[in-house]
């Protein structure tokens, strides 16, 4: 193999890892997606009227718009994937320290929730590393 063979081999080779390195930059696996995306709308929202805590079965099963359309108040969904009882309680009591005018809840239970079965430290720091620094995050992590 020539020099110059070996040099474009080379070059190819950094080619691709310099494209593969980009590309990961936007096809990243972000898990937290949604719980990041949630609590940031949340803590833009100045009122909320019910809110809507649970798993995402909630979040999938409930349609936020339409319900406020119906009751013709603020309604929002702060559901997170397999959102356990823990971080739902502190996200209502975050809600009640806010005064956002809150009214209802709506909590959504998931027997895998309650049993503990899918119980991982990964499911409530989604919560918790997107909630804003307050005493009921400090009183969560304790």
């Amino acid at each position: 193999m020539s020099k110059k063979n070996v040099i474009s081999v080379v070059l190819f080779v950094i080619g691709i890892i310099a494209i593969y390195a980009v590309l990961s930059l936007f096809a990243r696996d972000d898990a937290n997606s949604l719980a990041r995306v949630s609590l940031h709308d949340y803590y833009e929202t100045d009122e909320i009227n019910t809110l809507i805590l649970g798993p995402s079965h909630v979040y999938a099963g409930i349609d936020s718009g339409k319900l406020s359309e119906v009751l013709g108040e603020s309604v929002f969904s702060a559901a997170t994937p397999m959102q356990e009882s823990e971080s739902s309680y502190y996200l209502l009591k975050e809600t009640i320290d806010r005064g956002v005018g809150l009214k209802r809840v709506v909590l959504e239970i998931s027997p895998a929730v309650i049993s503990g079965r899918n119980k991982s430290d990964n499911i409530a720091i989604s919560v918790i590393s997107n909630m804003k620094n307050s005493k009921n995050k400090f009183a969560y992590v304790q």
